[in-house]
């Protein structure tokens, strides 16, 4: 559950199908990791990119974005930047914007976004986050899982 104090950061993407596979990985590393953050979706089509950009950049919520390959050159354009980008901090004084740091043709593929990912994560918390031992199994998975409990964790839990 999104709350006040929930860190918040996203993808936004073209097509769930290719893409959603990233929402997954993101958000069962925070889970297992026991982090209060959200990593969520936002699909956009391309002609309504800068407008939606600036609505999440004025809603002073979400902290950073992903770019998926399909919009990482008109979100350069939007952030002022020359080239394709594929992160955006949305939260501040204004967009920054991060030059691609992953060819476009691999920047999908779930071993560069578990890699991405434990950057990203030691960045946005201050410490190395601990993989999940299956956490590339979330890739196939239709179904969200952000983290395993075990009965102890229901144990205290209220009713």
């Amino acid at each position: 559950m999104i709350g006040p104090g929930t860190k918040v950061m996203g993808l936004v993407m073209t097509d769930p199908r290719v893409e959603g596979h990233v929402t997954r990985l993101y958000n069962y590393l925070f889970g297992f990791n026991g982090l209060d953050a959200a990593y969520v979706s936002f699909l956009v089509r391309s002609q309504h990119l800068e407008l939606t950009l600036n609505g999440i950049q004025s809603s002073g919520q979400t902290e950073l974005l992903h770019l998926a390959p399909a919009h990482q050159a008109a979100a350069g354009r939007w952030a002022g930047v020359d080239g394709l980008i594929d992160t955006v901090r949305v939260r501040g004084e204004g967009p920054r914007a991060t030059l691609g740091h992953a060819d476009p043709a691999t920047w999908l593929e779930p071993e560069v976004v578990c890699a991405r990912a434990l950057r990203d994560g030691e960045e946005w918390f201050g410490r190395a986050l601990k993989p999940p031992p299956d956490w590339l199994d979330v890739v196939d998975e239709t179904a969200f899982r952000p983290c395993k409990l075990t009965h102890d964790d229901f144990e205290g839990a209220p009713p």
